[in-house]
């Protein structure tokens, strides 16, 4: 775990300033987490109803709702299960807060309790006012097959609470190579993420 973990880590720090603009402010902090509160975000999140086989394309991808309750949508790529799947995108609505900087840094702050030793990083476009949160989570020792799991998290107000899109990346076959892929793929996904229509 700990090679793992030296590999992935290696990939230089992102320029926000290329990627997204002048608009982007970009902190950094330190998170490392085998595990992500999620539980957390259900409480917040009320129910909002949805029905179909919905989908909409993301990276030159068509991902289908596969999961739908508690206002979490989920969406996979056709053939991919939540058994073992390779990139996923859900879309969460929360009514118990309204502050998208805060919650932002509470996702990486979650991971930096789980495990202090990784790099997360929050981005604010001022402009759209929303902000995107970036952090590294590894599955518990034991887990077949083990896997690192990329996040990217755009947050935003909407109404009188929050809209959150989340692009999560696995990667199974980890080696010295993955942590070029995992860069580019950062470097190619933050701003697509960024700028994407959420689909009612």
């Amino acid at each position: 775990m700990r090679q793992v973990a030296k590999i992935l880590l290696a990939c230089p720090p992102l320029d926000g300033a290329r990627h997204l603009g002048q608009k982007i402010r970009m902190n950094s902090i330190r998170a490392l987490t085998f595990g992500l509160l999620i539980g957390l975000l259900t409480m917040l999140s009320v129910p909002v109803a949805r029905a179909g086989d919905a989908s909409f394309s993301f990276d030159g991808a068509e991902y289908f709702l596969r999961g739908d309750e508690a206002g979490i949508r989920e969406f996979l790529t056709k053939g991919e299960t939540f058994e073992k799947w390779t990139t996923l995108i859900s879309i969460r609505e929360y009514r118990s807060t309204d502050d998208p900087r805060a919650y932002a840094f509470q996702l990486v702050k979650n991971a930096k309790a789980s495990s202090p030793n990784a790099n997360g990083q929050v981005m604010e476009n001022a402009e759209a006012g929303s902000y995107i949160a970036d952090f590294l989570v590894f599955s518990e020792e034991g887990t077949e097959p083990f896997f690192a799991e990329w996040n990217l998290w755009r947050i935003e107000k909407k109404g009188n609470g929050l809209q959150a899109v989340q692009y999560a990346r696995r990667f199974y076959n980890i080696t010295e190579d993955t942590a070029k892929e995992l860069n580019a793929a950062r470097q190619k996904i933050v701003p697509q993420l960024a700028e994407v229509e959420i689909p009612e």
